[in-house]
């Protein structure tokens, strides 16, 4: 599976998967069909992923296949145990949450790029690189607070028996395709061993 970092700390969607890079785990959401590793996943990262995938599905226009005109996201209300309308405010909520997590991915990039200008001559000198900036620490606490809402908010909307329905659904057949994968933090600049994307020019 090909992983593309954008940057260290935030989300990424591809339709063959889902990542999330935080400063020191690395959460991949397979696929049926790969290799599980790793450890438990948190209720509230697993369910980040989840409404990123139906958020994914709910953007895809496409039907199935050319004889049935249904798209992929109107098969998981049964799938899940869900009555369609429940599952729209399920829908509803998935598309709330990865507008709020893009806003934040935003601001993140752009307090990455500041940071990456400010230690350029370190980069390239092979200097002893600085700590992150603590604005990342707190743009990861209010993303995580984000999705923390969303999940109060389906608990609310859904209702007990419904919320627990999907509970089991996230936990026994989506949980499954989760795992944890440890990476470590670079502490230094060495082109040799922990080589950074090359800076982008700014004179252009």
């Amino acid at each position: 599976m090909t992983m593309r970092t954008l940057s260290s700390l935030f989300t990424r969607a591809t339709r063959g998967a889902v990542l999330v890079f935080t400063v020191s785990a690395l959460l991949t959401v397979q696929l049926p069909g790969q290799t599980q590793e790793g450890g438990a996943v948190s209720k509230r990262m697993l369910y980040r992923h989840f409404l990123a995938h139906v958020a994914l599905l709910d953007a895809d226009t496409k039907p199935i296949s050319t004889l049935d005109s249904r798209r992929p996201i109107d098969l998981y209300p049964s799938r899940v145990g869900l009555p369609a309308a429940k599952f729209s405010q399920v829908r509803a909520i998935a598309r709330h949450l990865d507008a709020a997590i893009r806003a934040k991915d935003e601001q993140a990039r752009e307090v990455i790029r500041r940071f990456r200008l400010s230690i350029a001559n370190q980069q390239t000198s092979g200097g002893q690189l600085p700590p992150p900036p603590p604005e990342l620490g707190d743009l990861q606490r209010q993303r995580d607070q984000l999705i923390q809402n969303c999940l109060d908010l389906l608990a609310a909307q859904l209702g007990p028996t419904d919320a627990a329905r999907l509970d089991t659904f996230v936990e026994q057949v989506f949980a499954p395709k989760a795992r944890v994968q440890r990476v470590a933090i670079p502490r230094s600049y060495d082109p040799g061993t922990n080589p950074l994307p090359p800076l982008e020019r700014q004179d252009k």
